[in-house]
């Protein structure tokens, strides 16, 4: 594959799951597979899942066009099928996770055991490391299956940034309320002491309603 297939076969990859993505948000909505909003999240309106199947849709239709169907690319899509049917699985029905990382190892042994693995690589002040077949193996499962796991893990980051941004406005704006109202309570004028000027005693500052209206602040 040269440059203008490679880019050619992203092309055709994006418009097929842009065509797709419409008819699998159709499919998502009669099977009520739906992703709620929750706190987390970045959307705020009920929003359709099964769009992985337009992704692999499109991986599929340009992989069969310009990639040579041997072995390797058969293991390669076949690895992308099951974690696609996984995924799918987890949008209908909420995979528990022991289940679902048994699906996501299920897919990456399969292009491993077709042969796509690395079994020698370079690391800096350290030179080659050489894994062989078994070591390159197991760690490009671990890795496939890593990369699997990044949009979970990662899911929501911003929505939990924006709940955090909410929850520290809501301290700041409550200690800026008390900060106020104190200010306000102890700055009003005292009521006078005794007029014995030997007596000594120290006027106590008066505490207005203000004072009490900075617990309403924090609500």
């Amino acid at each position: 594959m040269n440059e203008i297939e490679a880019v050619a076969g992203f092309a055709i990859a994006a418009v097929v799951t842009l065509v797709t993505t419409p008819l699998t948000a159709r499919l998502a909505v009669r099977v009520g597979a739906i992703d709620l909003p929750r706190d987390r999240d970045l959307h705020e309106a009920p929003v359709p899942r099964l769009g992985g199947l337009a992704i692999l849709t499109g991986i599929l239709v340009a992989a069969l066009i310009f990639m040579p169907f041997d072995g390797e690319t058969r293991g390669i899509l076949g690895g992308a099928l099951v974690v696609g049917i996984v995924g799918a699985f987890d949008d209908l029905y909420d995979m528990p996770p022991a289940l679902k990382l048994a699906g996501q190892v299920a897919a990456a042994a399969i292009p491993v055991a077709a042969g796509v693995r690395v079994e020698a690589f370079t690391l800096p002040f350290v030179g080659a490391v050489d894994l062989g077949a078994t070591g390159g193996g197991v760690v490009t499962g671990l890795g496939m299956v890593a990369v699997m796991n990044v949009v979970n893990f990662t899911d929501g980051v911003t929505g939990w940034r924006r709940v955090c941004a909410r929850s520290r406005a809501r301290r700041s704006r409550s200690s800026r309320c008390r900060s106020i109202a104190w200010t306000r309570a102890c700055s009003r004028p005292s009521p006078p002491g005794p007029r014995s000027g030997s007596s000594g005693t120290t006027s106590i500052p008066r505490v207005s309603s203000w004072g009490m209206r900075a617990r309403t602040c924090s609500g």
